[in-house]
């Protein structure tokens, strides 16, 4: 399979890709991106729960403007009684790392 975007010149309006990166911020194909989101293991980063919340930290990869700052690369999720509630964006794997650590911290439970 392969997939083709138009170009984008910045003036014409096409359509603008969205960019995949692996979890080094490095840029992959489409297909490289596919076959990394359906490995669990590569895309989870943290998943801790005390039963009633859970705090899930996963590897997304994909910018879809550009233009900004790597804003999508990782996401935390903090999900009570399976509703989200609270939602972080990571730029790199060690603030996804120390972002969930601090979340869980904060908002579980302490283990007895």
């Amino acid at each position: 399979m392969s997939i083709h975007y138009p170009e984008h010149d910045g003036a014409t309006g096409y359509f603008i890709p969205p960019l995949f990166l692996d979890r080094q911020g490095q840029s992959i194909s489409a297909e490289g991106w596919i076959h990394h989101r359906h490995d669990p293991e590569y895309v989870q980063v943290g998943n801790d729960t005390d039963g009633h919340i859970l705090v899930s930290t996963v590897w997304i990869g994909l910018v879809t403007h550009p233009e900004a700052p790597l804003t999508n690369l990782f996401e935390t999720i903090i999900f009570d009684h399976g509703h989200s509630f609270e939602t972080w964006s990571w730029n790199d794997e060690q603030a996804a790392l120390e972002g969930h650590k601090h979340l869980v911290e904060t908002h579980l439970s302490p283990r007895t």
